[in-house]
């Protein structure tokens, strides 16, 4: 019985335009030129970033977690994701040359842990320390208190966007602009199975 309805692409009409096409710009432009439409209301405030608004108790817990696993609060520390499904997980051995590559210099700045899956799987062999909790909030405040989160493609690394936390996502193909870390100071890399280089120029970006 509305009187008016939005069923979700009236207004798609460019393709190229990243908020037409990203998962989580794309509904809010929607709205907003629903409105436009309906009301004669512009909206020119910046699109929100992605945030789960962890408590300041959700935090300090997941401060207290990352303490436990990295036994060092000096320092900030780098999390790693290193699952996914299907083609876009990449295997153990290109982990094994990113971890060869990043541990000797990273590790004297920065603790390094592995953030593992529900499925309880370590594409690292559990080279790094690791933390596990089938609790998503939980796994996000871990997350928040990092200073830079690694991960590939998957709803986890959309997670620690949302934690929110700095996030490098690792895609080898698909449709980067519609999928790729939403929100200022993330981003992506193009990586295939056989070489790690360019994830640890990225981190070096992202770093300095």
């Amino acid at each position: 019985r509305s009187k008016f309805k939005l069923f979700g692409d009236e207004f798609l009409s460019d393709p190229t335009a990243l908020e037409q096409v990203h998962l989580a710009k794309m509904p809010v432009f929607q709205f907003r030129q629903f409105l436009k439409f309906v009301k004669g209301k512009t909206i020119a405030t910046p699109y929100p970033i992605l945030n789960l608004n962890l408590s300041a108790a959700e935090i300090a817990t997941g401060q207290k977690l990352l303490d436990q696993v990295t036994k060092n609060s000096s320092k900030k520390t780098i999390a790693f994701f290193t699952y996914a499904t299907g083609s876009k997980c990449y295997c153990s051995q290109w982990w094994d040359d990113l971890y060869e590559q990043v541990n000797p210099t990273l590790s004297e700045k920065y603790n390094l842990i592995e953030i593992l899956p529900v499925e309880n799987i370590s594409m690292l062999n559990r080279k790094l320390p690791t933390f596990y909790s089938k609790d998503v909030r939980e796994i996000a405040a871990v997350m928040n208190n990092c200073e830079l989160l690694v991960a590939a493609d998957s709803g986890m690394m959309h997670l620690g966007v949302a934690a929110p936390t700095k996030t490098i996502g690792l895609f080898k193909a698909g449709l980067v602009d519609k999928y790729r870390p939403y929100g200022e100071g993330n981003d992506m890399v193009f990586v295939q199975d056989d070489n790690a280089s360019k994830v640890v120029e990225k981190l070096k970006e992202k770093l300095n």
